[in-house]
Order: C-alpha cells, then sequence, then structure tokens
C-alpha cells in the first residue's frame, strides 16, 4: 500500500512558515524595522512603491553584519539572538526566531547591502528563497535590503492584498507605532518618493505624539510615569476631554515590543470610568518594563500578542490602573465627588454600570433644554421646524398628507432618564428609545436622498479644520471623491490637514469638528475592509447613528412632537438600521397583572 504521509520538500516548508509571518507588505515592514532597531540603527528610512506592493526597501546604520553573517542571516532559524533554550524564556530583543528574511526571501526577490563597517560592503540576491548573485560593493555602515515582487510566487496569496491606500494605511501605522516608542531614531517614509512620515528623532515621545497626531492631541495629553514589584509604567494618555470614536490610537509596549493586551487596556479603562462618555475612547501610548522571565513573547507567529504569567497578571493590572489613575488626579481631571466614590473600587474589578438617580426620573417633559456653553455643544436636533439657521435649511421627506402614520395615537407624558419617552396610548402604555426612533427616521431619509442622488448640503459659515494622523489621511485623500457622494466637501489644506466646507443637511447642526472626525473614522474603518464605494448603506446607518439625538439628551416638548411624528411616516418604524427595537408597548392588561390586579 503507498504511503498516504510523505515530508514536505523545504521549498513548500518555507513558503508554509512565511505564510505566519509575512501576512501583506507592512509584515515585510515591520520584521526589517525591528531587525533596524535591534542593529542599534538611530536613523531607519522605509522606502516603498505601490504601497510596498512593488517594493519595500528598509536602509538602517545600525552596526551591519559580516559576509559570513551575511550568508547565514537568509537561512531558517539562523539567529544571534538565542543560544539556549533558556534565552527562549528571556527575550530582550524584537526580532529572535531567525525567520524574518528566510519567509520574506521566500515569497519574493531580495537584495541586502550590509556593512559591519569595513572598507568593503557584501551584495547578497535572493530569489524565491535561492541565493542568486554575490557580490561586493561600496556601502556605509548599517544595512538596506530591498523586497520587491511580494508573493511573485505565491500568486493565491497576492489576491488576499488590498488596495493601495489600506496597504500603506498598515505599513503606516506599523512606523507609527515604533516611532512613537524610539523617539531617539530618526524614521523617514516615503511612498512613491513622496514624503508620508518624518519624526524628530529626539528623546522626547511628546514630540513624536505632536509629529504624528498634530498639536491638538499634544495639548490634550499628560504623562505618566509608575513603578511597582519590578513593573515600570510611563508613557502619555489623553484628558477626559480628547476622545476617539475608535482605539486605533492606543498603543502598549511591553520592553520595547508593540503588542496588544486585554489586561492593560481594561486597566486603563477602569481608570477613567465615569470619566468617559458612552461608546468614546482614550487616547493613550503606554511604554511597560516587566521582567522578560514573566512574560512569553513567542505564542504568535507575528508576535501582536504576549502571554503574562498568571501570577503576574494582577500587578500588571494594578500598576498600569494605577499610573493612569494618579495621572489624572494630579492633574485635577478627576472631580473629588468622583475621586472619593472610586478610591474604594479595586482596580482589576470590571467596572460596574452604576446609575445615579437624579431628582426624579423626569415624570414631564422640562420646557428646554439644559443650558450649555455656546462653545462646547450645540442643540443637536434634525428636521424640527421650530428652529431655523442660516447654515442649516431643513426640508420633509413627505407633505403630512402624502404620508400615511404607521403608529397608533398616543399622548406624550414625559421622559425618563433622559433617554426613553413615555407616551399613553388608546390601550396601554409606549415607551420609545430616542436614539434608535431618531436613528430610523435619519437612516430612511438618508437613503432616499441617496437614492435619488438628491443630497442636500450646507455650507459650513465657519469651515472646520481637520488634523488627521498620517495613516487615516491617506486613506481620507483616496477617497474624497466618494465623501462627496455624501454630502462632504473636504479639500486638503496641508500635510494631513484638511478643511471640511460643506456636510449633508440632514446631520443637523454640528456639535463641534469631532462629529466630522468620527464620521471620517467611521468611514475609513469601512473602507479597510471594502471598498468605500460597495459600502453605502453601512456607511449611511453609521451616519445616522453618529448624528441621532443621543440617550442622556434632554429634550423639548416640541422636539419630541417632531420625533414622533416622523417615526411615524417611516417605511419601518419599529426597529433602528441596526435591527433593535425602537419602541415597546405595554397593554394595560399587562400593567395590571405586574400591579396584581388582576389574577
Amino acid at each position: 500500500m503507498e504511503k498516504k504521509i510523505k515530508k514536505l520538500d523545504d521549498t513548500l516548508i518555507s513558503k508554509i512558515a512565511a505564510g505566519e509571518v509575512i501576512e501583506r507588505p507592512a509584515s515585510v515592514v515591520k520584521e526589517l524595522v525591528e531587525n533596524s532597531i535591534d542593529a542599534d540603527a538611530i536613523q531607519i528610512t522605509v522606502d516603498v512603491s505601490k504601497a510596498g506592493k512593488k517594493l519595500v526597501a528598509v536602509t538602517d546604520n545600525g552596526y551591519g553584519m559580516t559576509y559570513d553573517d551575511a550568508m547565514l542571516s537568509f537561512e531558517r532559524h539562523a539567529t544571534s539572538k538565542i543560544q539556549d533554550v533558556d534565552d527562549l524564556f528571556s527575550i530582550h530583543t524584537l526580532g529572535f526566531r531567525g525567520e524574518a528574511l528566510a519567509s520574506i526571501s521566500s515569497v519574493s526577490k531580495v537584495e541586502m547591502i550590509t556593512n559591519a563597517g569595513g572598507s568593503e560592503a557584501v551584495r547578497i540576491n535572493v530569489d524565491g528563497g535561492k541565493a542568486a548573485d554575490i557580490s561586493s560593493c561600496g556601502a556605509p555602515r548599517g544595512t538596506e535590503i530591498k523586497v520587491s515582487d511580494l508573493f511573485f510566487n505565491t500568486p493565491a496569496r497576492k489576491k488576499y492584498m488590498k488596495s493601495d491606500a489600506v496597504e500603506l494605511e498598515h505599513i503606516v501605522d506599523i512606523v507609527t507605532r515604533y516611532a512613537l516608542i524610539n523617539p531617539k531614531i530618526h524614521f523617514r517614509l516615503l511612498n512613491d518618493g513622496r514624503p508620508v512620515l518624518s519624526t524628530p528623532g529626539t528623546d522626547d515621545m511628546l514630540a513624536n505624539i505632536r509629529n504624528i497626531y498634530g498639536r491638538e492631541t499634544e495639548k490634550n495629553v499628560v504623562s505618566l510615569k509608575y513603578s511597582s514589584e519590578g513593573i515600570e509604567v510611563s508613557g502619555y494618555i489623553s484628558k477626559p476631554a480628547l476622545t476617539r470614536g475608535g482605539r486605533d490610537q492606543q498603543s502598549v509596549f511591553i520592553n520595547g515590543r508593540y503588542i496588544r493586551s486585554r489586561i492593560v487596556t481594561d486597566a486603563v479603562y477602569n481608570a477613567y470610568k465615569t470619566l468617559l462618555p458612552k461608546h468614546r475612547h482614550p487616547f493613550f501610548v503606554l511604554a511597560i518594563n516587566i521582567d522578560p522571565k514573566t512574560i512569553d513573547v513567542n505564542i504568535h507567529p507575528s508576535k501582536r500578542e504576549i502571554k503574562v504569567r498568571n501570577d503576574i497578571e494582577s500587578a500588571l493590572s494594578d500598576a498600569v490602573f494605577s499610573a493612569a489613575d494618579r495621572a489624572l488626579k494630579e492633574n485635577v481631571l478627576i472631580p473629588e465627588a468622583v475621586i472619593s466614590v472610586r478610591d474604594n473600587i479595586v482596580p482589576s474589578s470590571k467596572p460596574k454600570n452604576v446609575y445615579q438617580s437624579s431628582p426624579g426620573m423626569q415624570a414631564t417633559l422640562r420646557p428646554s433644554l439644559s443650558s450649555v456653553s455656546s462653545d462646547t455643544c450645540i442643540e443637536v436636533v434634525n428636521d424640527v421646524s421650530e428652529i431655523s439657521d442660516d447654515n442649516v435649511v431643513l426640508d420633509e421627506v413627505l407633505p403630512e398628507d402624502e404620508a400615511i402614520s404607521k403608529l397608533p395615537e398616543m399622548r406624550i407624558v414625559g421622559q425618563v432618564n433622559k433617554t426613553y419617552i413615555i407616551a399613553e396610548t388608546s390601550d396601554g402604555m409606549m415607551i420609545i428609545d430616542q436614539h434608535a426612533a431618531h436613528e430610523r427616521v435619519l437612516y430612511e431619509r438618508f437613503m432616499k436622498m441617496h437614492s435619488t442622488g438628491d443630497i442636500k448640503t450646507q455650507d459650513l459659515i465657519n469651515v472646520q479644520i481637520i488634523e488627521l494622523p498620517p495613516k487615516e489621511s491617506i486613506l481620507l485623500l483616496s477617497n474624497l471623491e466618494e465623501f462627496a457622494k455624501y454630502g462632504f466637501t473636504i479639500e486638503t489644506f496641508g500635510k494631513d490637514t484638511f478643511v471640511v466646507r460643506t456636510i449633508p443637511v440632514i446631520l443637523g447642526r454640528l456639535k463641534s469638528k469631532d462629529l466630522i472626525k468620527d464620521l471620517i473614522e467611521d468611514f475609513i474603518n469601512l473602507g479597510r475592509s471594502d471598498k468605500i464605494s460597495d459600502m453605502r448603506e453601512k456607511i449611511i446607518i453609521t451616519m445616522a447613528c453618529r448624528s441621532a439625538i443621543k440617550g442622556g439628551e434632554e429634550l423639548t416638548m416640541p422636539v419630541v412632537k417632531k420625533l414622533i411624528d416622523d417615526l411615524s411616516r417611516a417605511d419601518n418604524p419599529f426597529t433602528c438600521p441596526h435591527g433593535r427595537p425602537t419602541m415597546i408597548s405595554m397593554g394595560v392588561s399587562e400593567l395590571e397583572k405586574k400591579f396584581k390586579r388582576v389574577v
């Protein structure tokens, strides 16, 4: 009988290994940049062509390699960083497996020029894992590696690469992360010869934060520094005034390695607790130093995750919580009333959703919205006829006599917890979620506008200036025409800076430029997985969600009546675009059962 199990040849083994380590051009950049950092380089240049699909070149001024070391560097599991099994459990460097160059060269064409400080450098060309040419040449101390035609011999892998904008965004993300944790290193990133990112190369993390994320972020972060039980935590976290719609601007480094850690991020969020608005996220860059023997960095092929020893998890969580908590308190960012309550909370415990009772659960609607500072918030109301503004034009989708109400007649009773509207019907009561209801109204309205191509826009009297990190700037630049289809007129206004001149009328009055910024982030996140042009419904759902009345907003009686009236004319008034119910009803008979009036 013929054997069914066969040993794979070395070429196939290398390609399988490469598939675990090299997922896209950004993976190549990550491995090569890590090698450059390990080589004590203080200047690292990343030069890519067609977002790395055609070429990735990484040049550094590190200590370079001799001829013999250069030849061995392309062999699998050839490394200078571990000697025995004990070293594997005390990793002090970013690279250690000896898989990077072997994996990269097995699925691409590689040229390496390296000089350890001698009179001549060595040039090695490797094609699909096989050495094609070896020669000497002139070059300064350091290493230059050019990787071209990635996945040329594995076309199936090549098909999985995304658009140039998405692939470049991943490259920018990698370079940005390592620039943050290595402020002394001067990083340069170019795409098709055009500069994308350049860091100052000074021993100042805050300078890098300003350079990458802008002055607004720099002004709204506070430093932290804390040490306990051999764990050191330092870096910057944002003031509660600076929040983001997503978690992209959160970086955690353990012993200089960029990783993802639920333990660390949960501890940071516990420190903020009630300071963060719902669905908002803080900015932070955390550098954590810990005994390498207490963590395992070898559990993930691309080293994105680590495993912390069980007896260290609690200490790590407590150290991060204490660092963030102390920074917020010392900068008077936590009100004393909140501090006194929170000081009795165990740092590692899961945050509880504590309901704070106010003077009565609004049995009746108040005559006006809560007063707010004009420079921090503007009433967020869309399509309320009582409101007029030179900057906003509000239209009805259908005249009232052309639309048929799909809801029963009801009498508005009041608002509970500034989130739910209570109404009396002929046979009981209706409880309406004000955010879900407004979402449904805006979603249907914008879908109809988009289907007919009649998206009404409003000129902003005060145009909004938006400053974005490089990776988001790249994706926005490549989708300006798509944004225009949804009513946004956005123009470039310098490097990584944009000016927003018009927005859709349906967004109503702007709270602040954060609404536009959040929408841009949402659109970009959608575009990471698919083309924005193919995501019409998801984009419109996102716009409806972002611009709808929120839970916690106190509404006037005219606003509530208009909202219910608009909802009654929706095609599907009973669920929001995400499928959640907009209302629940409770009949008199059910109420009588609840109060034991009926047996």
